[in-house]
């Protein structure tokens, strides 16, 4: 007897199966299933591989599009795709937003030898929109944020090395996707002579470093940039 196929990509067919039903919210129970691999320009075949779970739907593109389309933070779809996330859970999340008050969304940017520590990614969960990228040498990091464009930066300069102040000069002048500057924040190793430290802070500031702070960043400067990016995102009432 033969055995059932085992999908490819189960985490895909969470995405499609929470996407369809949050299609479903938003244009009535009666809408196809075909609606949904329209939006991004899915053949049938295609559409019905993604359902299955036997295609990887995990390109920035494609959950930025659906992210746009069905109004859902882009960091939910993205932790779906990585199998972080259950399709019960999402939706709970998504029901928790805050209803008639737009929820801030960005790309941020987190380039250590560390890769991504756990004290950003508890810093991000206080930030539904917000969308945590991570690099472990410099090299990766423009690349990355060259992809995705990020609104805000954490950038260790050991990781760096002698290239530290091309790095931070090439991210400070980068923009993201609403054409906003990106804020560069840079995480140095400090010593115990405070005038050396301030002529590092500088020269750093003068590559266009937004801040600087001893690295490893705490978990409150972590937070206080995201809080101080959250407020920059949200639209100012006259």
């Amino acid at each position: 007897m033969a055995k059932p196929a085992v999908p490819r990509h189960p985490p895909s067919a969470c995405v499609w199966r929470f996407c369809y039903e949050r299609l479903q919210d938003l244009r009535g129970a009666d809408v196809r299933e075909r609606e949904l691999g329209q939006i991004l320009g899915f053949e049938h075949a295609r559409a019905v591989r993604w359902k299955e779970g036997n295609m990887y739907l995990d390109r920035a593109e494609l959950l930025l599009t659906l992210s746009e389309h069905l109004s859902v933070p882009p960091g939910l779809l993205v932790r779906l795709a990585a199998g972080r996330l259950s399709v019960k859970d999402a939706q709970a999340e998504l029901q928790r937003r805050p209803r008639g008050k737009a929820v801030a969304e960005a790309e941020v940017l987190y380039v250590s030898s560390e890769g991504k520590p756990a004290a950003f990614e508890a810093a991000l969960r206080g930030h539904a929109g917000f969308t945590g990228w991570a690099a472990s040498d410099a090299a990766v990091g423009l690349l990355t944020a060259g992809e995705h464009r990020p609104t805000l930066a954490f950038v260790e300069a050991a990781v760096a090395g002698g290239q530290v102040f091309s790095v931070v000069r090439a991210l400070s002048r980068s923009k993201d996707a609403a054409d906003r500057l990106c804020r560069v924040v840079v995480g140095y190793a400090a010593s115990e002579d405070g005038e050396a430290d301030r002529r590092i802070e500088a020269a750093l500031g003068m590559a266009g470093a937004a801040a600087c702070h001893p690295f490893p960043f705490t978990a409150q400067v972590l937070d206080d940039e995201l809080r101080r990016l959250a407020q920059r995102l949200t639209p100012r009432k006259d």
